[in-house]
């Protein structure tokens, strides 16, 4: 089943001592998928059948997590399956989600205002009390001055 498919390859990731949490973080996964295919036969699953689940939760979720967290959970756990011969092939092997580069709503870098602000508040530091180390204050107010400087 896809279950024992993704049971398998947790108790390989335990034994291994990776990924603690994958049962947790991969079991909405696993029900989504099985949900989606309405059969639970992991022999049954071809790479068209792959393909349409990936696009169902790009219809709701962001494409770095469908990349991220589905597809790469079951190119997992059915690459597991292969090497260890229980399947044939592994339908999510080529599947791929493309995810674009994130857009800047602005420069990088501080503009005018914020460098002069951050600058006057270092050049204005104080020490608040006798906890702060003198070294830390010294660290707070210098620095953001050498930052600007270099």
């Amino acid at each position: 089943t896809i279950e024992d498919v993704f049971r398998a390859h947790w108790r390989e990731l335990n034994a291994a001592g990776k990924s603690l949490d994958a049962e947790k973080r991969w079991t909405p996964v696993l029900d989504n998928l099985t949900g989606f295919l309405a059969h639970d036969n992991a022999a049954r699953i071809t790479r068209r059948d792959a393909i349409r689940w990936k696009d169902k939760p790009l219809e709701t979720l962001s494409a770095k997590t469908v990349r991220d967290v589905y597809i790469s959970a079951a190119k997992a756990a059915f690459g597991s399956a292969l090497n260890n011969d229980v399947l044939d092939a592994n339908p999510f092997a080529s599947v791929k989600v493309k995810v674009g580069k994130k857009q800047l709503d602005r420069e990088k870098g501080f503009n005018d205002e914020e460098a002069i602000a951050i600058l006057k508040a270092a050049w204005n530091y104080r020490r608040p009390s006798k906890k702060e180390f003198q070294t830390t204050t010294d660290a707070k107010h210098w620095t953001p001055i050498l930052a600007a400087y270099t």
